[in-house]
């Protein structure tokens, strides 16, 4: 039987880390799909830290490190940062519904 490969996520976050809840929920979910970060699974996440300027510069780096899918959470310049650096990796936008 053949190695499984290690998967690569890039996360974009514009003003803060992940929420210690939500990264728990998210873990725990990508686990029940059978990834585990640091096994077969690498989690890049990078920080803008509130700067909007900082965005198309941490964009670029991540799709330089060729992931396999693209995250991020946050204001529409995230995304506008992330379709800018690419137009062939996935792009995934993750949103907090509230009731």
């Amino acid at each position: 039987m053949g190695q499984q490969r290690t998967a690569r996520l890039g996360w974009l976050l514009g003003s803060s880390p992940r929420s210690a809840s939500f990264n728990a929920a998210f873990e725990r979910r990508l686990r029940e799909l059978g990834h585990v970060d640091g096994r077969n699974l690498i989690i890049d996440d990078v920080f803008a830290e509130g700067k909007v300027e900082r965005l198309g510069p941490l964009a670029r780096e991540l799709v330089a490190r060729k992931p396999d899918v693209l995250f991020m959470s946050g204001p529409e310049a995230n995304l506008k940062a992330l379709s800018e650096a690419t137009r062939i990796i996935p792009i995934v936008v993750c949103a907090r519904l509230r009731p």
